[in-house]
């Protein structure tokens, strides 16, 4: 995906002091604008001497948006921007999507879970492996409980799936992650656009416009293969 870095650029420059809206009238392609009233228009054509200059230039930059979405933003200094919104929402939409397939599905972001398969076993786990045994048929040979843990914690891979995914029917699982919500680092490209974009796009952007929020029903599943397992355990004790 490629990311715009400039979503604002400068189309009359300040220094036109007064005479910034009749400049701006000038470049005005009507076909190209939408919220520009046709009078306001042709007043600031007029310029500064027409008595309805001031309003209509109030009126003309407070409503004019290109067609494909650009908005007018007045810098301090009387510059005026176009600031192209829709642009920017898109390629913010398109940002959140990219690091949401990855939490979701890339192969990496499974990983980052695994060390927790681990780390969170116990009696719990202990018993869920022997349910999951018991549910696929598969033969212990005697093994003690630990020994079977060792086993499985070396042989289990993460899948990706979500929370109404039935996993266990077809498969060992040893636990599961749900991902849950997803926080993405907002890069700098949209840093001078965010303020305009903020309420429109498919994410939440929290109040210091450093983050965007988005939820995930993914899950994140510990999983072995029964025939896998079998194999496994048949292995061990042929090696005793």
């Amino acid at each position: 995906m490629t990311i715009r870095t400039d979503y604002i650029g400068c189309i009359v420059d300040g220094s036109h002091g007064i005479y910034t809206g009749m400049v701006f009238a000038g470049l005005v392609v009507p076909a190209e604008w939408t919220g520009i009233d046709p009078e306001s228009l042709a007043i600031l054509k007029v310029g500064p001497d027409h008595g309805g200059y001031i309003e209509a230039w109030i009126d003309v930059s407070d409503n004019a948006e290109t067609v494909d979405g650009g908005v007018l933003i007045l810098g301090e200094s009387g510059d005026v921007f176009l600031c192209d919104r829709q642009a920017a929402i898109d390629d913010f939409d398109a940002m959140v999507a990219d690091q949401l397939e990855y939490e979701e599905s890339h192969e990496d972001a499974g990983n980052n879970y695994a060390f927790l398969v681990a780390e969170s076993w116990g009696f719990d786990g202990d018993n869920r492996l022997a349910e999951s045994l018991a549910d696929h048929k598969i033969d212990a040979m005697g093994l003690d409980s630990d020994t079977l843990a060792d086993i499985a914690l070396d042989l289990f891979t993460m899948e990706s799936g979500h929370i109404f995914s039935n996993m266990s029917a077809s498969k060992i699982v040893l636990d599961s992650f749900s991902v849950g919500e997803i926080e993405v680092t907002i890069p700098d490209q949209f840093a001078d656009v965010i303020e305009y974009i903020e309420n429109d796009v498919d994410s939440y952007v929290d109040g210091t416009q450093e983050y965007a929020y988005v939820s995930s029903d993914s899950v994140w599943y510990a999983v072995i293969e029964p025939d896998a397992m079998q194999a496994a355990i048949c292995d061990y004790v042929a090696d005793q």
